[in-house]
């Protein structure tokens, strides 16, 4: 997988997609299985905004019981179940406990019953899954036995606890590569650092992209007969490119709200942890309202992941970031429930934040309430421009269905016959089986990363900087030894790959420097 703009430029497409996050992958990936020629670009690196800044959970619904949403929760079922055959290396089980109190909506009784139900809708979660990503049943623990999970925290108050099991992805970002190397070797020509900056017409129809080359500049042209727009919170300044579109200001697709989750240093935890917090005013949003909001505490490797947190966003996309006050405040949210454990701003080592689309909100209010579908819009129906579809995602374990519907949308429009139908059987194969440890001595002592991950990055995974290598194919950027010398060992390796010149190298090294500032940003 080798950055290639003069092979990007050489034919026309069915599709281009452009957006490189979960969902544009997806359905780029869903379109050349099903026979299209397909060429996809992103405007940064590939999953560097919400697609690599999630929680990592790829979740059965458990929690829609609380709407009554049967229908919603079948379809994440599927969708992990289908996530843990393709990727059974990357998505695996993952114990879940949330203590239980009193004799109402959060006591043992009424969890008993939820756990039931929903072993009963999910009975079908194992089938055709290998014995080591089975899900095994839920079950209610007993207060005992729930003390002695939580006795390093000394959490009180309780009396018991619920234990089921959902779907983990240990990296997101491994995750979306494999599915790009999958793509590409489908026949789906891809570039990351691609900007879409205008729209070609043809009659009043969309039939190609006009682009920007980020990495040698210059602007190209890609001609199609069909374009996707999966570009999630830039999907409006996309589509603003248009002249001939309605007023988006007025009537945007997407409402963008802030969802960010802290990485911090493990926490004595071997299962992931619901901890409830009391929530101000009613939640309108579901039929059993427990007067709580439950934040997870979720261990990964030498780190434990904290979230999410939603709040209101109305700044500016580009300049998406949680500040210090934000995350003071919701360590004070999370703090209490952890017993005699506590989490200091020094034990914060990143902070993942994305935008998730939104329900509009009344006047006034602050309340986040989530869109609870991914969404595909066709501009010819909706604006009187054939050529042009957009889809809006709401989360990973849906992403793939979600465009597995847009591109039957497509075909159906291209008049195409697809090759195949659905997903096939099958599991993804990891580049090279990257998703174990690659030989060498790792570069730092507290990630599992060595100098060859780093060239592999740049030699197969399309690594076109240092900072998608460190922060993007590999764990490195969080590492507490990322210091000047490992980032200049790293920029060597890169440099061997790609040819840099002394001048590009030392500008690499400071665009990690950067990128390292604005991820500690927040702290002052």
């Amino acid at each position: 997988m080798r950055r290639d703009i003069s092979a990007l430029t050489s034919k026309t497409y069915d599709l281009i997609v452009i957006g490189g996050g979960v969902y544009g992958v997806c359905a780029a990936r869903a379109a050349a299985l099903r026979g299209l020629r397909v060429a996809l670009i992103e405007r940064g690196d590939f999953g560097e905004a919400t697609t690599g800044n999630s929680l990592h959970t790829i979740h059965g619904g458990l929690r829609y019981l609380q709407h009554l949403d049967i229908r919603r929760m079948r379809e994440s079922i599927r969708e992990r179940r289908t996530w843990m055959t393709l990727a059974p290396d990357l998505v695996k089980p993952m114990p879940f406990v949330l203590p239980t109190y009193g004799h109402g909506l959060r006591g043992p009784e009424v969890m008993t019953v939820a756990l039931a139900l929903n072993d009963l809708i999910s009975a079908d979660r194992n089938r055709a899954l290998s014995p080591e990503v089975h899900l095994p049943r839920g079950r209610l623990l007993s207060r005992h036995a729930a003390s002695a999970m939580f006795k390093q925290l000394q959490i009180g108050g309780f009396n018991g606890a619920a234990l089921w099991y959902d779907g983990f992805n240990n990296s997101p970002e491994r995750l979306l590569v494999t599915l790009l190397g999958d793509a590409h070797s489908l026949g789906v020509e891809l570039a990351n650092y691609v900007s879409a900056n205008g729209f070609l017409m043809r009659n009043g129809s969309v039939c190609g992209v006009k682009a920007q080359d980020g990495i040698a500049g210059g602007e190209i042209e890609l001609y199609s007969r069909c374009v996707l727009n999966a570009s999630g919170p830039w999907v409006d300044s996309v589509l603003a490119q248009i002249k001939s579109m309605r007023a988006l200001a007025d009537d945007p697709m997407f409402c963008p709200s802030k969802a960010f989750n802290l990485v911090v240093r493990r926490i004595p935890l071997d299962y992931a942890v619901g901890i409830p917090v009391p929530r101000r005013g009613s939640d309108s949003d579901t039929v059993f309202d427990k007067g709580s909001v439950t934040y997870f505490v979720i261990p990964w490797g030498e780190f434990s992941l904290i979230g999410t947190k939603h709040l209101s966003f109305n700044g500016e996309t580009d300049a998406l970031r949680a500040n210090r006050r934000e995350i003071g405040n919701f360590l004070d949210e999370i703090n209490p429930g952890l017993g005699n454990w506590r989490i200091d701003e020094s034990d914060v080592v990143a902070v993942k934040c994305g935008l998730l689309p939104e329900q509009k909100r009344a006047t006034g209010s602050e309340d986040v309430v989530l869109q609870k579908h991914g969404w595909i819009v066709d501009h010819q129906s909706r604006d009187g421009i054939p050529g042009l579809l957009s889809v809006i995602g709401v989360k990973w374990t849906t992403a793939r269905i979600v465009a597995e519907q847009c591109v039957q949308l497509i075909c159906e429009k291209l008049e195409h016959r697809p090759t195949t139908s659905s997903e096939p059987a099958r599991q993804l194969v990891s580049a090279e089986t990257r998703n174990a440890p690659a030989a060498g001595t790792d570069l730092v002592d507290d990630v599992r990363v060595t100098g060859e991950d780093i060239a592999f990055a740049a030699r197969h995974e399309m690594a076109v900087n240092l900072t998608d290598a460190i922060f993007r194919r590999t764990l490195l950027g969080l590492s507490r030894g990322l210091d000047g010398r490992v980032i200049a060992q790293c920029a060597e390796l890169m440099r061997g790959e790609l040819n840099w010149s002394e001048a590009e190298t030392r500008r690499q090294v400071d665009l990690v420097w950067a990128a390292l500032s604005r991820m500690n940003a927040w702290r002052t």
